[in-house]
């Protein structure tokens, strides 16, 4: 089964009516698999992978304060939505490796041939308490109503056929060499979240190797602020071009 990349979506929130630019690529183990608005798929090489060559693609929109975003040919969107899946034959021997928690993730490079979900790195969840656990997540994280109630129900039909959920947020720094964006005018504060995921049987559950992500259901919630990077400013309306994106992956 392909590892696929799942609505990420981008929100625009400019402090008044303007023009923008937004460009998003990938590493070349990832593929778009879907856009809307639609927009033209290029080859590119990008720093982020080192000079590999990797698809890109411009959306040339207008934004509103309110989050009302206008496409070239005057369609009305709340968000630019894109979907990418892991193009087999690029994936590497070896995936690089991750630290746990305990430890810094500054230098975590994400790959989406090889997502890692680990008891180090992740928390464990009986399926009917991962909603409530997502919204007071995400909240911390800084996404409005709209994003959360988004995010939560785009995945419970997936979480439902699970007794329990493993999930973890990615650092922005690691996520963002894996799809770079880049937007003129440049935002003052830009979120990006995107989780990791997958579903736990009951005999899993019961392993040892579980006890450690279960343990962390009851720790607050604010310590995926650190995981993920985010900075105060990027949390706090105002007068600020705001930019946020939220998706996610299930590793298999």
């Amino acid at each position: 089964m392909k590892q696929i990349g799942k609505k990420p979506v981008i929100y625009l929130f400019p402090p008044k009516p303007m023009e923008i630019r937004v460009m998003l690529g990938l590493v070349p183990q990832w593929e778009f698999s879907a856009l809307f608005p639609d927009v033209l798929v290029e080859q590119k090489a990008l720093v982020a992978s080192q000079g590999r060559v990797g698809q890109t693609v411009a959306w040339e929109v207008s934004a509103q304060p309110n989050g009302v975003i206008r496409d070239k040919n005057g369609m009305e969107v709340s968000y630019l939505y894109w979907e990418a899946e892991v193009r087999r034959a690029d994936i590497i021997d070896s995936p690089p490796a991750i630290p746990p928690l305990s430890q810094s993730v500054g230098d975590e490079v994400f790959d989406p041939s090889h997502p890692i979900l680990t008891p180090g790195n992740s928390v464990v969840l009986s399926t009917h308490s991962v909603p409530i656990y997502l919204d007071n997540a995400l909240r911390a994280l800084g996404l409005h109503i709209e994003a959360r109630t988004s995010f939560i129900t785009f995945w419970i039909p997936d979480f439902n056929e699970h007794p329990y959920v493993q999930l973890r947020f990615l650092p922005q720094q690691s996520y963002s060499v894996a799809a770079p964006l880049e937007i003129t005018p440049r935002p003052d504060a830009i979120l990006r979240v995107f989780m990791l995921w997958k579903g736990i049987s009951e005999e899993d559950r019961r392993q040892p190797s579980c006890d450690q992500a279960a343990s962390r259901a009851d720790r607050p919630v604010d310590w995926w602020k650190d995981i993920v990077g985010i900075e105060d400013d990027e949390r706090i309306p105002g007068d600020l071009f705001r930019v946020i994106e939220w998706g996610g992956m299930q590793v298999y």
